[in-house]
């Protein structure tokens, strides 16, 4: 079955990186609160935009299936 594959525009891609970096570094935190470990901002900073701009570029892409 053929797939039709689409770029999505730039305002969305951001945004999809934007909220997958944010829920990781919230997910971290919790993880090391929970652990007991310290607040360690530089370290959730960089996760956010490592993590984000990943996604962001896995997710540019739009694909559905053509009936």
């Amino acid at each position: 079955m053929p797939n039709k594959i689409e770029k999505r525009p730039l305002k969305s891609i951001l945004f999809t990186g934007f909220l997958c970096g944010l829920f990781n570094v919230i997910l971290i935190a919790g993880w090391d609160y929970y652990d007991g470990e310290p607040f360690k901002p530089f370290q959730y900073f960089f996760t956010f935009l490592i993590f984000g701009s990943l996604m962001g570029f896995a997710f540019r892409h739009k694909v559905t299936k053509i009936n």
